[in-house]
C-alpha cells in the first residue's frame, strides 16, 4: 500500500525582547521577522546589562565595547564580563545602555536618532551561557500580528498577547523574564511517499491508483500549513498560556488538519531545531512542562491509527513511528 506524509522544519529563527518589537534590526533579522509563521513565547533569566559598566571605542566603523551582565539563576546572581564588537555605518554613532530593565545596546546617529540595539539575550546566544539559552514554552501563536502585518489590528492583537504573558509571568517569576521567538518554515510542495510492499495486491489495486493520482495534485496554503504547523507545536509543547489542541489533536475537518484527511496523509513530521548547524555552540534548548530540553525537536503525528489501518510508519505489518509519535486520544466506551 502507498502511504503519504507532510515533513517541514523552520528554515530561521530569531529571538527577541518583547519590549523591543518595533526597533529596527539587522536586515538579517528583520528578514526573519518579516517572514514569520509561528512565534513562540519562551521564559528565561531576566537579565540585565549594568550601564556604569559600558565602556566603548570606535575604530574605523567598527564598534568596540565591554559591559557587565547579571542574571539570577537558581537563586543566585551570576555575573558575565563581556566584551565584543560589531560593525556601524560611521564613527559617530553613541552607544548607551536602554532604559530599566536594560536589556540593551542601544546605538544612535549624530542626532541621537535611534539606529539598531543588540539584545543582552543575542550576546548570551553567542557566548553559548546555557543558564540564559535554556527556555521554557510558554505560548505559540501564527506569526500573524507581530512585526510586519496586514492590519494594525491584527498586529495589535499580537502585542496586546505577548504584554498579557509578560505581565503575568513577570508577576508569578519576578526573576524571569519573557522573549519571543521567530520562526520562518519554507513551503511544502510535495508529501513524503512510501510503498509497503508486504501487500503487493493493495499496492496495484484500483483505491490506492486513485489516492496516487490524487496526491500528484497536492496543494496546501501558506495559511493552512501555517495552522497545521501551529496545532502540532502546540500539541507538543502543551504550553501553559495556549488553551486548545493542548490535550489531543483537533477534529479531522478543522483547518489545521482538513487538507491532511483529503489527501490521505497518515503522518506529520516538524522539524523544529534551535541550533546553527555551522556550530553547536550558537544554540537555545527549549523545553515545557511535557518535554525535556532540547535544540533539536522532531515532532511525530500520526493521525490513523495503526492498529485500525496501517500508515506512513506500517511496514511487514509492523509499526515503526519514531519514540514519543503523538496520536490521537482514544474515546473511552
Amino acid at each position: 500500500m502507498t502511504n503519504f506524509g507532510l515533513e517541514t522544519n523552520n528554515d530561521h529563527y530569531v529571538f527577541k525582547t518583547s519590549h523591543s518589537l518595533d526597533h529596527k534590526f539587522s536586515e538579517n533579522h528583520e528578514d526573519i521577522i518579516n517572514k514569520c509563521h509561528i512565534y513562540c513565547v519562551v521564559d528565561c533569566p531576566r537579565i540585565t546589562f549594568i550601564p556604569n559598566t559600558l565602556k566603548y571605542e570606535i575604530i574605523n566603523n567598527q564598534l568596540f565595547f565591554t559591559v557587565e551582565m547579571n542574571y539570577r539563576f537558581k537563586g543566585k546572581i551570576k555575573s558575565v564580563s563581556i566584551f565584543d564588537s560589531f560593525v556601524v555605518h560611521n564613527n559617530k554613532v553613541r552607544v548607551e545602555i536602554d532604559e530599566f530593565p536594560h536589556t540593551d545596546i542601544i546605538i544612535k546617529d549624530e542626532n541621537n536618532q535611534f539606529i539598531t540595539s543588540k539584545t543582552a539575550i543575542e550576546i548570551a546566544y553567542l557566548l553559548g551561557i546555557e543558564d540564559i539559552t535554556t527556555m521554557k514554552v510558554l505560548y505559540v501563536g501564527k506569526g500573524t500580528g507581530i512585526k510586519k502585518k496586514k492590519n494594525a489590528l491584527e498586529r495589535a492583537d499580537g502585542h496586546e498577547k505577548i504584554g498579557k504573558i509578560s505581565l503575568d509571568w513577570g508577576a508569578r517569576h519576578p526573576d524571569r523574564s519573557i522573549l519571543v521567538g521567530f520562526f520562518d518554515f519554507p513551503p511544502i510542495i510535495k508529501p513524503i511517499t512510501i510503498v509497503d510492499f508486504s501487500d503487493p495486491t493493495r499496492v496495484h489495486g484500483e483505491e490506492n491508483e486513485k489516492r496516487i493520482r490524487k496526491i500528484s495534485s497536492f496543494e496546501m496554503s501558506l495559511r493552512e500549513q501555517t495552522l497545521m504547523i501551529e496545532m502540532a507545536l502546540i500539541r507538543y509543547f502543551q504550553p501553559e498560556y495556549n488553551t486548545q489542541v493542548k490535550n489531543d489533536l483537533p477534529e479531522k475537518d478543522s483547518v489545521s488538519l482538513r487538507k491532511c484527511y483529503e489527501y490521505d496523509i497518515t503522518a506529520i513530521l516538524v522539524k523544529f531545531w534551535t541550533e546553527d548547524e555551522t556550530s553547536k555552540k550558537f544554540k537555545y534548548s527549549l523545553y515545557s512542562d511535557s518535554v525535556e530540553k532540547s535544540s533539536k525537536h522532531n515532532i511525530s503525528i500520526e493521525l490513523v491509527d495503526p492498529q485500525v489501518r496501517k500508515g506512513i510508519y506500517s511496514f511487514g505489518g509492523n509499526n515503526i513511528a519514531p519514540h514519543g509519535t503523538i496520536r490521537r486520544n482514544k474515546k473511552k466506551k
